[in-house]
């Protein structure tokens, strides 16, 4: 297997913290209505943005966001 690393990890990280775009291949929460109820995707493309939760590297986690594509 061959490949070329086109981005370093801090560059992957600030892409985590901005939308951009991904497909849902399980069920995301993309919002909610107005009653209440929730808006889910799967097996589309949606946006998504991060933010990393922790301190450490084997403590920490990603949470994310997701919406629609405008």
């Amino acid at each position: 297997m061959k490949w070329i690393a086109r981005c370093r990890l801090k560059e992957r990280e600030n892409h985590k913290k901005t939308w951009h775009r991904y497909f849902a291949w399980f069920p995301v929460t993309i919002g909610k209505t107005p009653d209440g109820h929730k808006c889910k995707v799967w097996w589309d493309w949606v946006e998504r943005k991060g933010l990393y939760m922790g301190c450490g590297w084997d403590e920490g986690y990603w949470a994310y966001k997701y919406r629609m594509i405008k």
